[in-house]
């Protein structure tokens, strides 16, 4: 994997919606002796027709989740 590689991405969101579409690698993590990345960043660079109203309702509800529990501690 390189930086700047094009990735396809294949998720299934936690509403069980499915999200298909290009990214390109921005970083790459790797634990010390380890041959393949244990975390990577990807953009999305999504294709005209891809509909990201799936992923923009995870990002909504991961914010509004985050901001709950910051607001208990």
């Amino acid at each position: 994997m390189e930086l700047h590689a094009v990735v396809d991405i294949d998720a299934k969101l936690p509403d069980g919606t499915v999200l298909c579409c290009p990214g390109e690698v921005r970083h790459l993590t790797y634990l010390e002796g380890q041959d393949y990345p244990t975390r990577l960043g990807v953009v999305l660079v999504p294709l005209p027709d891809t509909d990201l109203e799936p992923i923009h309702r995870f990002i909504q509800a991961r914010r509004t989740d985050r901001s709950q529990s910051f607001r208990r501690s």
